[in-house]
């Protein structure tokens, strides 16, 4: 079975906020570090007099995992991931504290086509998964 190149799907995925349309004022920081397996998306710059600076997307790979550290977005990153062939469980939501990943291994598996959701919404089924 051939390997799938993590570094190859999560650059395609942040590449394509490349478009993203922005604030005047700001940009954005696509930021690959591959030697040590941290990828993110930065919003950099100034509204008016206050400074914007905060992190939209932050994937990591550790023990040949996915890692989504951030998702400040409405696009399901999960999905993405599983789109470009991850196995599900290959990705873990660091996002969430580990108590509540422990008891939600298998949430990516609620992710479907017919149902994409962001960071919001994985946080709404997330909720519903424990109550």
């Amino acid at each position: 079975m051939e390997r799938l190149n993590y570094q190859e799907i999560i650059e395609n995925i942040l590449n394509g906020f490349s478009n993203t349309i922005l604030l005047p004022g700001t940009e954005l920081e696509i930021i690959l570090d591959r030697e040590n397996g941290h990828y993110l998306v930065m919003l950099v710059g100034w509204k008016e007099k206050k400074r914007v600076y905060s992190s939209l997307v932050h994937f990591d790979i550790k023990e040949d995992r996915i890692w989504i550290q951030q998702n400040g977005t409405d696009t399901s990153m999960v999905q993405e991931l599983t789109d470009a062939g991850v196995p599900r469980d290959k990705i873990v939501i660091g996002l969430d504290p580990l108590l509540i990943r422990e008891k939600t291994e298998d949430f990516s598996a609620l992710i479907t086509k017919s149902d994409p959701i962001g960071q919001q919404g994985d946080r709404l089924h997330r909720k519903k998964m424990l109550s």
